[in-house]
């Protein structure tokens, strides 16, 4: 670890838990999906009021196998399951003449995306305020068994043009878990039903 960290505020002692509570059942799940061809990433957790607890990823080589993880491993939840894809989803695909967010529509998943990405700065700082913010308060837990997640916390760094590196692989489970952040966490997006510019399909 060094000054080029992307989430330097990230901290194994503060953040990862053993275990996550087991009584989630009837807790919304919210999914945070990367799209990328041949490696699709997602990253699953619970809002519990202002806190943020992520309890399970998936990899998986298309949207497609990602959508039907996403529901076999969500068929013993009785709450709502959301998703929030890359935005960019809505124009392209990684395996079919449907775009990558029709194809988790078709799938019966209730998306919710933007109408284009947040700037990267501005999600990285939304993740940064989660994981502690100016008053010390610490709002992200994440599981133990998300080890990805867990790695690529820790190990994206920056390049020397000063962009969080895409390059090593770090990027996909972080990209992920920006996406619910920046939606479920931002304040420009906390009101559902302004004009927020968020869908919900």
């Amino acid at each position: 670890l060094n000054s080029t960290q992307v989430y330097d505020r990230f901290d194994r002692a503060k953040h990862v838990i053993q275990a996550a509570p087991v009584n989630l059942d009837n807790e919304p799940r919210h999914w945070g999906i990367d799209f990328n061809i041949g490696n699709c990433n997602a990253v699953c957790g619970v809002r519990l009021g202002q806190q943020f607890l992520v309890i399970d990823e998936v990899k998986a080589h298309d949207t497609d196998a990602l959508a039907a993880e996403i529901k076999r491993r969500s068929a013993h939840v009785s709450a709502p399951v959301y998703v929030y894809p890359d935005a960019s989803g809505a124009n392209r695909s990684t395996n079919a003449s449907k775009t990558d967010i029709e194809l988790l529509q078709s799938a019966g998943l209730s998306v919710i995306a933007g109408r284009s990405n947040p700037l990267i700065r501005d999600r990285v700082a939304a993740v940064q305020a989660l994981l502690e913010n100016g008053k010390g308060q610490v709002r992200l837990q994440i599981a133990a068994n998300c080890k990805r997640t867990i790695e690529c916390l820790e190990l994206q760094s920056y390049t020397e043009a000063g962009d969080p590196d895409k390059d090593a692989g770090y990027d996909h489970m972080n990209d992920a878990l920006g996406y619910i952040t920046w939606r479920l966490f931002n304040p420009l997006h906390m009101g559902a039903g302004r004009k927020t510019g968020i869908r919900l399909y």
